[in-house]
């Protein structure tokens, strides 16, 4: 059982120990199967998935989701590297969906990610920093910038917090 990975997600270049451990320990031949819920839980990224599928297909490793599956069967491989895909391709599609949903709250001026440096939100709008040192320091610094006719150069005048 590897539960070394919970709250990890699968989509990503996340290192995921345990994952990594079962490949291995197929590898070396020694699981005779390979238990999964499910496998867009299992891994949503299809290079994992597929060198999963092959591991357990080279050592003769049997895959049980919901039934049992035999990599080294053409068929069985081909519909588990097919889910695989699919579950990659419908991670995608959530990627692409909340993208647009974000460009669209951008349109219509709704989208808030943080408040800009020497501001803070009140409500639905900005004010000016109420502490005095940030106010102090961003002046400083546009003035600093203004004289040299370089906005760039004055980033560099404030401190980091």
């Amino acid at each position: 059982m590897i539960d070394d990975d919970l709250g990890r997600s699968a989509a990503g270049s996340v290192q995921r120990a345990g994952f990594e451990r079962m490949v291995a320990e197929v590898g070396l031949g020694k699981v005779g199967a390979v238990r999964a819920r499910e496998v867009s839980r299992f891994a949503c990224n299809s290079r994992d998935w597929q060198q999963l599928i092959e591991m357990c297909r080279v050592v003769d490793t049997v895959l049980v989701i919901r039934s049992v599956y035999a990599p080294r069967q053409g068929n069985d491989r081909l519909l588990h590297g097919l889910k695989g895909s699919l579950n990659e391709y419908a991670l995608d599609l959530l990627r692409q969906r909340s993208l647009s949903a974000r460009y669209e709250k951008a349109r219509r001026g709704e989208l808030v990610v943080a408040a800009p440096v020497g501001f803070v939100k009140a409500g639905d709008r900005y004010e000016k920093d109420p502490d005095r040192r940030v106010q102090d320091a961003i002046t400083l610094g546009l003035r600093q910038g203004s004289g040299t006719g370089q906005r760039s150069s004055s980033l560099a005048l404030v401190p980091r917090a």
